[in-house]
């Protein structure tokens, strides 16, 4: 564990959105995260600004539509040595050395909503997270694995982690950015007063025009009215 790292672990882990992209970027590559909140506050969101921010290859796996077989490979007979191969599925193929798209470039893997998942996915995970892994194949080293969910109390369908997969990510419980969230509303409560006085105004000038214009047809009619006397 990094010396920066270490640092971060004395903090509180309950934070905010505004700083948690600061924080995962310094964090190793080989350090699994899980993001915990509620639903609605930005786990997900954070995920992809931190593969945008690191112009990295955003892989997202949904964790309530994975089977035991997507992580641990589905079991092959190799009729030839008479033994048991595992054969990964393409999509997770992409977080090896063996990705068939050709790409080796830095990527981050989101397992999305993973308190979502069964327990027997659940125990994939382990060496998934542990020994970065999948069907037997080493991930590279340029991809960072995050898992979001929310949380038990939040009612939203969720499990607990068990304790053997919990212990292998670090933990940060992401909290509402209600400064953030606060300075946004005030700054499009203010623009939209803008907008309104200068639809005031606007709409002030159409009328004071409409009235010069009323005013110059009255003149009009008028004159009009004279010259027919005059005749």
């Amino acid at each position: 564990m990094t010396k920066q790292v270490q640092e971060v672990n004395d903090l509180n882990n309950v934070m905010r959105v505004g700083q948690i992209l600061d924080l995962l970027m310094k964090f190793p590559t080989s350090t699994s995260i899980m993001l915990s909140g509620p639903p609605g506050v930005g786990k997900t969101a954070i995920a992809e600004e931190l593969a945008r921010q690191l112009k990295a290859r955003l892989h997202v796996f949904l964790a309530a539509t994975q089977d035991p077989t997507d992580l641990s490979g589905v079991p092959h007979c190799n009729e030839e040595r008479k033994t048991t191969v595992f054969y990964a599925p393409e999509d997770f193929l992409e977080l090896t050395a063996l990705a068939s798209s050709g790409y080796l470039g830095p990527a981050v893997a989101l397992f999305d909503d993973i308190t979502t998942a069964n327990s027997q996915v659940f125990a994939a995970y382990f060496r998934l997270f542990q020994q970065r892994q999948i069907a037997r194949i080493p991930i590279r080293d340029n991809v960072i694995l995050i898992g979001t969910g929310n949380r038990v109390e939040d009612k939203a369908v969720a499990n607990d982690l068990p304790s053997p997969l919990a212990n292998r990510m670090y933990h940060i419980d992401v909290d509402v950015d209600d400064k953030a969230w606060l300075l946004a509303l005030t700054f499009s409560l203010s623009s939209f007063h803008t907008f309104v006085l200068d639809l005031s105004s606007c709409i002030r000038s159409i009328l004071i025009s409409c009235a010069e214009l009323s005013l110059l047809l009255d003149l009009s009619r008028w004159l009009a009215s004279c010259r027919h006397q005059l005749e």
